[in-house]
């Protein structure tokens, strides 16, 4: 994708603001509700807090039975403790838990250390972080690896002041890993500390103009004793029990009692005033409207060349393109491609198209064939700021040579994709390399491949025997199942026997017309019927007897009997796309909680449609199990996932129903939460089903598996 066409200020090399000196604020504490908030919310969250892999707390007092909840072992090093925080509250921006616990776990297993970071290439860490997006702080993260080996000799101070010296870092994240690993009396403001303390003292307006007086209050209220503690207690707080995209839990506040927001709820209650009229907990702070993305326009060129090929160099090449080191997506790979007026035409986007093409491949585009254009289709993507439509072709040319690349003004060279883009890496002195596949998965596809052999030497055995016994239809199947061309995403065959060459169709276009129509002389009677007409009818009722046989000998064949139609691929595969799902449906439920409708539609469009078609995959992966009762039980979360993904958009559910859905209005909420709710059953049972797969296809697909931007 291109640069923004209107590209914001250029960003300095800072996550987060410095620090700057705080004012006392206008709105205050009393001594006494400083010590009762701080007894109170640490009592509390001693007893509450999550178990997190980057945090520990040593006065915790939860019973943890579960192992799969770990917390840091209390002799890991200083120096790896600030580490983990460090990265657990990079990912944290702008992400959800669930998804930044994964990510961590991945993350500290290949790198555990910040010199072992330090030593990552930027593909590398970029490769880990897909999925996670806004990719800039992947960059900082290495960024800032390589700061503190070269300037710290790879030990972090131990002051947010000095913190905030390593790129990436400012006031939020300094402070954070100050207080948290270091117990500097420092305070953190994110969004859960503004959102519990705005409903603390009842502050109305823009929480962005009181964010001085949002820093004072949380400097005014940290306990001096356990600052990190208490930090992490306000902003779990505020997670868990203050929350924003559902109701507030605020009689299990630990200090509702000094919160003045439902103070006023409750005397409004005790008075009997008006329901309608009540005050409400979640106007503070008050809801800053988002910015209105901008639309953009782009067209993209998948750029294949075929080409004769050795033992070193493939015959089937793709053209990469590496973006601007700064901007949206910096210094990711893509398929080439440029900004388009959003009215363009077909001829015109492919005019721009070209003139992009002879800048990067200069005079060695006349050597090059072209064998195939055509458009692939649109689709939108969402990002924070823009609505992006990217207009999608393939252009397949041929050549003796790749020509020689060319990138004027730039100083670097535009590789040419030598496998699929997620197995590209670049070396430190800029050359294409293959990223190399574990062995465990190549002979996984070893195995997969001497199965699918096996498996079309059984269908061609089978289709023999009912060729001797004259089994007409089993034979049909059993061709439908050496044609069929399932893969794990899009481009998915549907094969049924009035569809095909005009050769391999037994029904002409006519008798199917007929069969779903109006028979000859139907509207007047039978009268006039001619003679070729009754014999229109005497075939199409043989036909539709024959029909009926051969469906009712299969009605009586035994399940089990008719494995010849078992998926054909690696399982594995089937499961990539439903391990992209698994991410897809945690920016789903973001999309929902934030009313964000428009983008709604697209998200699910990828989860039911192209690139990852849950049905298909579902249906194929739970038939790839052998044991019959575990089969059966993975078919049926199959047949749950899928109805709950179908009820994920409300509207288009109440409208099938007949209850035609509101995006306004008082039932919004009510539906809303519907909506939130298909969602969470959709992972609940999604992630049911994963655990009914075997484990080395799932870890297989997982070593696969990359969310496309």
């Amino acid at each position: 994708m291109p640069p923004r066409a209107n590209a914001r200020k250029k960003t300095q090399p800072k996550a987060d603001s410095t620090e700057t000196p705080v004012e006392p604020p206008k709105i205050t504490f009393s001594d006494s509700e400083i010590t009762e908030i701080r007894r109170k919310l640490l009592d509390w969250y001693d007893l509450n807090h999550r178990v997190l892999p980057w945090r520990r707390n040593p006065h915790s007092k939860l019973a943890v039975t579960d192992p799969n909840l770990k917390c840091p072992p209390a002799n890991l090093p200083m120096n790896e403790f600030m580490y983990y925080v460090w990265v657990c509250e990079v990912m944290s921006q702008q992400t959800q838990l669930p998804r930044v616990i994964e990510y961590f776990n991945r993350w500290t297993e290949k790198w555990p250390t910040v010199e072992a970071l330090s030593k990552a290439s930027l593909d590398e860490v970029n490769a880990m972080w897909a999925g996670l997006g806004y990719y800039r702080r992947a960059r900082y993260l290495l960024e800032g690896a390589k700061y503190v080996m070269e300037h710290h000799d790879g030990a972090f101070p131990h002051t947010s002041k000095e913190l905030q010296k390593i790129p990436g870092v400012g006031a939020y994240t300094g402070n954070a890993i100050a207080s948290i690993a270091c117990s500097e009396g420092v305070a953190v403001v994110d969004a859960n500390v503004v959102r519990v303390i705005a409903r603390l003292r009842r502050m109305a307006g823009d929480p962005r103009a009181a964010a001085k007086e949002h820093a004072a209050l949380a400097d005014m209220l940290l306990d001096p004793e356990r600052p990190g503690c208490f930090n992490q207690a306000v902003m779990e707080l505020g997670a868990t029990v203050c929350t924003v995209h559902q109701a507030p839990d605020c009689a299990g506040c630990p200090i509702n009692g000094q919160c003045q927001a439902y103070a006023a709820v409750e005397e409004h209650r005790l008075s009997g005033g008006d329901p309608s009229a009540a005050p409400s907990v979640t106007a503070y702070p008050e809801k800053v409207e988002k910015a209105k993305r901008s639309e953009q326009s782009v067209a993209v060129c998948v750029l294949e060349m075929h080409g004769p090929g050795d033992s070193k160099k493939p015959s089937r090449q793709y053209l990469l393109v590496q973006r601007p080191k700064e901007g949206l997506l910096a210094g990711l790979w893509e398929f080439p491609s440029v900004t388009v007026p959003a009215e363009a035409s077909e001829k015109e986007r492919r005019a721009d198209v070209d003139s992009l093409l002879d800048t990067l491949l200069g005079a060695g585009r006349a050597d090059l064939e072209v064998q195939e254009r055509r458009h692939l289709g649109s689709i939108v993507h969402i990002f924070s700021h823009i609505r992006m439509t990217l207009h999608v072709e393939r252009l397949l040319v041929k050549g003796e040579e790749v020509p020689a690349l060319s990138s004027p003004g730039s100083g670097r060279q535009a590789p040419l994709k030598l496998q699929p883009s997620r197995h590209i890496a670049r070396s430190e002195n800029g050359a294409s390399q293959k990223k190399e596949i574990s062995e465990d998965v190549l002979q996984r596809l070893r195995v997969a491949e001497e199965e699918a052999a096996a498996l079309r030497q059984e269908l061609a055995k089978a289709r023999a025997e009912a060729l001797a016994k004259g089994d007409v239809g089993v034979v049909d199947q059993i061709e439908d199942a050496i044609r069929s061309n399932r893969i794990d995403s899009g481009d998915l065959k549907r094969l049924n026997p009035f569809a095909g060459s005009d050769k391999d169709n037994w029904l002409r276009e006519a008798d199917v017309s007929f069969l779903i129509g109006k028979g000859p002389g139907e509207a007047e009677g039978t009268d006039g019927v001619s003679e070729s007409e009754g014999e229109t009818v005497k075939r199409r009722v043989l036909i539709g007897a024959a029909l009926t046989v051969v469906l009712g000998a299969f009605a009586l064949v035994p399940t089990d009997s008719l494995r010849i139609m078992k998926p054909t691929k690696p399982l594995f595969l089937y499961l990539i796309p439903l391990i992209r799902i698994q991410e897809l449906l945690t920016d789903v439920r973001e999309v929902v909680a934030d009313a964000r409708w428009e983008e709604l539609a697209p998200a699910l469009q990828r989860i039911q449609g192209t690139p990852n078609n849950a049905e298909p995959n579902l249906r194929d992966a739970a038939y790839s199990i052998e044991d019959a009762r575990t089969r059966e039980r993975a078919e049926v979360l199959a047949r749950d996932i899928i109805e709950y993904l179908d009820s994920i958009d409300y509207n288009k559910y109440f409208d099938a129903m007949g209850r035609p859905g509101s995006r306004g209005g008082s039932q919004e909420k009510q539906f809303s939460e519907f909506s939130i709710r298909a969602v969470d059953a959709s992972q609940v049972k999604l992630k049911e089903f994963l655990a009914l797969m075997p484990r080395d296809a799932v870890a297989a697909a997982r070593e696969q598996a990359i969310v496309p931007m």
